[in-house]
């Protein structure tokens, strides 16, 4: 199957990105992070880095894709990233690991959490195929000390939290 660029009405190209064409790219640049070509900043890799992530879906997937395309990947992941990461550090917010999207524990809770948040509210049935992998090509851009953390390990912290509270509550211990 081969899939190239395709043009739009105003003459620029894009392309419709699927779970196996990010999930070659999600690889392709862990496995340049891995070899330390990743630089400082957002979107900042080594030239080598972009060209092997476009080798990488020219083989695996047949694709012709530019650095733009990429950079364009890129800047969607780290929207979603953005977004999802902070939601997942709050109380009654979990990833769903079958479905590959964001878990809303109670109606009330998401409701709250949108209320303040108007661009959000699309977001909560989306699926992210490759959130563990933005999570490794992007939480280090956000962490700022020794208590940054992934978002998965905020998760994980939440659960444990919660565990304990309820424990107490039970238990009447403080």
């Amino acid at each position: 199957e081969t899939q190239s660029v395709e043009s739009s009405k105003k003459g620029k190209g894009y392309l419709t990105w699927t779970h196996e064409m990010d999930r070659v790219l999600s690889a392709a640049f862990i496995d340049q992070m891995n070899q330390g070509y990743r630089l400082d900043g957002k979107y900042a890799w080594k030239s080598v880095a972009w060209i092997a992530a476009i080798n990488a879906l020219n083989e695996q997937r047949g694709i012709s894709v530019t650095k733009q395309n990429i950079q364009s990947r890129l800047k969607t992941w780290d929207k979603h990233y953005m977004i999802v990461s902070p939601m997942l550090s709050k109380s009654g917010f979990s990833w769903d690991y079958t479905r590959n999207r964001v878990e809303v524990t109670e109606e009330a809770v998401w409701n709250n959490y949108v209320k303040v948040r108007e661009a959000i509210p699309y977001r909560r049935k989306i699926v992210i195929e490759n959130w563990d992998e933005i999570c490794t090509i992007f939480a280090q851009d956000r962490a700022t000390g020794e208590a940054a953390q992934t978002a998965m390990e905020a998760d994980v912290e939440m659960i444990a939290n919660e565990e304990s509270n309820n424990l107490e509550e039970t238990f009447g211990t403080n």
